[in-house]
């Protein structure tokens, strides 16, 4: 499926009509729409995992290996972190004159 077909600016939308917290079912080999995800408002990933992607499971063209995982459980934090909490808050590096 093209990214152009995941139209992620429907979770935040989602969360409003249905007042829950909403998630992603990623089904793609990167960790880009994961991430991504996290920035529009998802707060649950199911991601596939496998410990060796030759083995020829069904899922494996999708699912991530162990290293693979790991970045992205290390991108999706990152992203989450960097969000903040929304109101300004100058930090002391940054403070206005």
């Amino acid at each position: 499926m093209p990214a152009a077909d995941y139209n992620l600016a429907t979770l935040p939308d989602m969360a409003k009509h249905f007042c829950m917290p909403v998630g992603l079912s990623d089904h793609t080999l990167s960790s880009t729409t994961a991430v991504a995800s996290v920035a529009m408002g998802a707060c649950v990933i199911e991601k596939h995992f496998t410990s060796d992607r030759s083995q020829g499971v069904a899922d494996d063209s999708f699912a991530l290996e162990p290293a693979e995982f790991k970045l992205l459980v290390e991108q999706v934090s990152e992203a989450w972190m960097a969000l903040g909490s929304g109101p300004i808050n100058f930090i002391e590096a940054f403070k206005p004159l």
